[in-house]
């Protein structure tokens, strides 16, 4: 068992035991994943988001998603791109069989966000637990390490775009208001390579 068999709880999935103690690890004590602060983004277009389709979480990641691309005075304007793996399905060593058809589509979406709104800042995310992940048998840092691998092949489409990456976490066993925490975390792009530079090589 590779630690990624995800328990059922009402149709949700949750983290896993080892799952929970990796990711406490890269927030507590790696700050590998960090509470976002606001970033020098250009946000007067809005942001392109590429997420996950998961509904069980959506609700949540787009009130993290609004808040990243909100511009002070004005409207959020997020352009959301959703498939099953999100972001990942980006990365050239995602497992997936269909992965070069979908990751097509992500691209030609991207592409045409630009060329339609002049939208020039990117945030990606992957999400723990993630069923799409689970299935494959990938972890969670490596599927921070395959979103890192997905940013690059992005930021190849157009040497203008900002790219930003996020995990968002469904902590399933801490409540707040009655209901699960969930909270979406900045990844450092730098810091995180600097750790795992045999997950992500560096150009």
């Amino acid at each position: 068992d590779s630690g990624q068999t995800k328990e059922k709880a009402m149709g949700n999935l949750i983290l896993s035991r080892e799952e929970d103690e990796v990711l406490k690890k890269l927030v507590e004590v790696e700050k590998l994943l960090v509470v976002p602060e606001p970033h020098q983004l250009d946000f007067s277009q809005g942001a392109i988001a590429v997420a996950c389709a998961d509904g069980d979480q959506m609700d949540d990641l787009f009130d993290a998603i609004r808040m990243l691309s909100a511009e002070k005075g004005k409207k959020p304007r997020p352009h959301l791109l959703t498939e099953h793996g999100g972001a990942l399905v980006l990365s050239p060593d995602w497992h997936d069989p269909d992965r070069p058809g979908r990751a097509r589509r992500i691209v030609e979406d991207i592409i045409d966000a630009r060329d339609m709104k002049g939208i020039y800042t990117i945030l990606r995310f992957c999400h723990a637990p993630c069923g799409k992940a689970g299935a494959r048998k990938v972890g969670v840092e490596e599927s921070i390490g395959h979103l890192m691998k997905a940013k690059k092949v992005v930021k190849g489409l157009d040497s203008r775009f900002q790219v930003r990456c996020f995990n968002h976490v469904d902590w399933h066993d801490e409540a707040v208001n009655g209901d699960h925490r969930k909270e979406t975390y900045f990844i450092p792009a730098e810091r995180w390579y600097q750790r795992y530079r045999s997950i992500v090589a560096i150009t």
